[in-house]
C-alpha cells in the first residue's frame, strides 16, 4: 500500500482480487480475459496453499 500511497489497498483487494481468487483457485473457474488468464498462470499456486494465503491475508485485514 505504501508504495500506491494506499490509492490500491483493502477495498480493492476485497472488491477485484479476492472474488478473481476464490473463482479460479478454489470454484476452479477460468477467467473470461486473456489478461486474467496470464496472470493466473504467472501466479500459479496449488488451490490448498492459495486458500491458506487467502485466509491469511482476509485474517490480516479482519475480515475473517
Amino acid at each position: 500500500m505504501k508504495e500506491t500511497g494506499n490509492q490500491f489497498g483493502e477495498a480493492e483487494f476485497r472488491v477485484f482480487l479476492a472474488p478473481d481468487i476464490i473463482n479460479f483457485y478454489s470454484r476452479k473457474l477460468e477467467p473470461k480475459t486473456k489478461w486474467k488468464t496470464v496472470i493466473k498462470q504467472r501466479a500459479f499456486l496449488p488451490s490448498e496453499e492459495t486458500e491458506q494465503l487467502l485466509d491469511k491475508v482476509m485474517g490480516f485485514l479482519g475480515t475473517v
